[in-house]
């Protein structure tokens, strides 16, 4: 059996994280720990639209999501940001941090991506 994916975050989804209630933050590291076995196969994770980043994706725990993305090769998890889903457009707020939080990236995670773009 393959051993469970590396969980990162970045500062700003810890941020958002910390500021949530703990109640609710114990049902995101809940659901966390079950995602981490078999993110590419989990349920509640799809694929997330708009993002120009492979392996990007949208989990939901509850009434909140988490954005991130998986990279398969190195068995890594690195979270963007977490948030309340109240309504549709809140999605187009999260792919905006998402997507602003990737482009900061430096290396190794910047590398790994421009190598799985050209692959595509």
């Amino acid at each position: 059996m393959a051993s469970p994916f590396e969980l990162l975050g970045d500062p700003g989804f810890h941020r958002e994280l910390d500021d949530l209630p703990d109640i609710v933050r114990e049902q995101v590291r809940d659901g966390l720990r079950t995602f981490i076995a078999h993110p590419l196969e989990h349920p509640k994770a799809t694929r997330l639209h708009g993002s120009r980043y492979p392996g990007s994706f949208r989990l939901r725990i509850g009434s909140h999501r988490v954005l991130g993305i998986v990279l398969a090769g190195p068995r890594l998890i690195f979270l963007t940001t977490v948030f309340t889903k109240k309504r549709d457009s809140d999605y187009d707020q999260a792919l905006a941090r998402h997507e602003a939080r990737m482009a900061a990236q430096g290396p190794p995670l910047r590398d790994h991506l421009a190598g799985v773009r050209k692959r595509r």
